[in-house]
């Protein structure tokens, strides 16, 4: 249970498994693993996709399940000081409490841990807004790979004396050092959210309705899907399609009031859009949520859509692109399907932040090794045309050892070899989370 996440084709084979409930804890930890030559893999909620925090060869396994707390809210500031193990969801959970908003918003925030999604940089729904977690992050304590402890930045948000070497350690998977404690902004909560399903003829229209939309409002969110994705949502139970004819692909968008709005203008403003999108001839079809349990449903479109694929045993990717070149990227991968008879593509994503992702779902007539091997080839021409779009092979869920091969698609020489000389800087021993990104 401890020794794998959720991507695919993994054996966990840990040593054993150790629950620090302090910072002190870590560091005797690190500090026996560096005397003993032992491995170490932190573990946060496992829900990673990149096997960032599988244990494959005998590591011992870093849980911070026991460091689960909420330690300072200081309301002067609107930050709280956090221990790694903290779940995203309860989290998310005393910000409301304290009339605030912690907006980093994904699917897995009932499982997911802080340090985890710091050591991924994790992103969601919420990123065109309020950017990935990195932006969220105003200090940390820290546990090199040497044994030293380090308290970065201490939760100023102004520092310019030096290197800010947290933000190293954002998005580094774990082999830098080990996060056990990060000051965190919360944010001033949404003030009357918006909500809109929208159908469109093609990816090119996506990429034409989303500037003409975020021209006029503040957007929160901006998800797109493909009908072939949505199609796996419905097949759970509970989803209800709100519109009356399918189509090749829509938009979700989420968009907050104005602040010249008053609270009464919402209703006009909402229907003001809806008409005006209609008249422009950018989208096919469109509904709007007018009541908290409309905008339930209609967020079920984007967010069931893993939960369907995953009871087909997906081949998953997680990619990134320039916005304007995702409608070229979108067509790529349909001529990239035509190549193979046994499987489909889906294709769902976060068109704000460029980030898209593609399954590719095992189809029940398909031997698990033939499956594997087309979706092997699949990937080679994605890394390439990802290449040749200057994109990235990993927009949010890191390279962990899966697509540490390909890292070379998305960096260059050069930076590979400094992240290599910052690896052995900060864990000379390799004992942090070896095998995984560069280590």
């Amino acid at each position: 249970m401890y020794g794998k996440d959720t991507a695919a084709g993994q054996t966990a084979n840990a040593s054993c498994v150790l629950f620090p409930v302090s910072t002190e804890e870590v560091v005797s930890i690190v500090e026996f693993a560096n005397k003993e030559h032992m491995a170490l893999v932190p573990s946060g909620g496992r829900t990673g996709l990149s096997g960032g925090a599988t244990a494959l060869n005998g590591e011992i396994i870093v849980s911070f399940d026991k460091m689960d707390k909420i330690l300072r809210f200081r309301e002067s500031e609107n930050t709280v000081d956090v221990q790694a193990g903290l779940i995203i969801d309860n989290l998310q959970a005393f910000a409301e409490s304290k009339g605030l908003y912690y907006p980093v918003e994904y699917a897995s925030t009932g499982s997911s841990q802080v340090g985890g999604n710091i050591a991924t940089n994790a992103g969601g729904v919420h990123v065109i807004r309020y950017g990935m977690t990195r932006e969220q992050v105003l200090g940390l304590t820290v546990v090199t790979g040497k044994g030293e402890l380090l308290h970065l930045n201490k939760g100023l948000l102004k520092n310019n004396a030096g290197y800010d070497l947290r933000h190293l350690f954002i998005g580094s998977e774990g082999t830098l050092g080990i996060i056990t404690e990060a000051c965190l902004q919360l944010r001033r909560k949404p003030k009357a959210v918006s909500t809109f399903l929208l159908a469109v003829e093609s990816p090119d229209k996506l990429a034409t309705l989303f500037p003409w939309i975020q021209n006029r409002v503040d957007l929160l969110a901006f998800e797109v899907f493909s009908n072939v994705a949505l199609n796996y949502a419905r097949e759970l139970e509970g989803f209800q399609f709100a519109l009356t004819e399918e189509y090749p692909c829509y938009a979700l968008l989420e968009f907050d009031k104005l602040q010249e709005d008053s609270a009464d203008t919402k209703e006009a403003r909402e229907e003001e859009i809806m008409t005006a999108l209609l008249e422009s001839g950018l989208i096919l079809d469109g509904t709007l949520a007018l009541d908290p349990d409309a905008r339930k449903n209609l967020w079920k479109h984007r967010e069931f859509i893993p939960v369907g694929l995953n009871q087909h045993q997906p081949w998953k990717n997680d990619l990134s692109v320039r916005i304007e070149n995702i409608p070229r990227f979108i067509h790529e991968l349909d001529a990239i399907q035509s190549e193979f008879s046994n499987i489909k593509i889906a294709w769902f994503g976060h068109f704000g932040d460029g980030n898209i992702h593609v399954n590719i779902p095992r189809p029940s007539n398909v031997d698990e090794k033939p499956f594997s091997e087309s979706c092997q080839k699949v990937n080679q021409k994605l890394y390439l045309l990802i290449q040749k779009m200057q994109g990235s092979v990993s927009a949010e869920h890191g390279i962990g050892y899966l697509k540490k091969d390909y890292l070379s698609y998305s960096r260059s020489k050069e930076e590979i070899e400094y992240m290599s000389a910052i690896k052995r800087v900060f864990d000379p021993n390799n004992i942090l989370n070896p095998g995984k990104t560069v280590g």
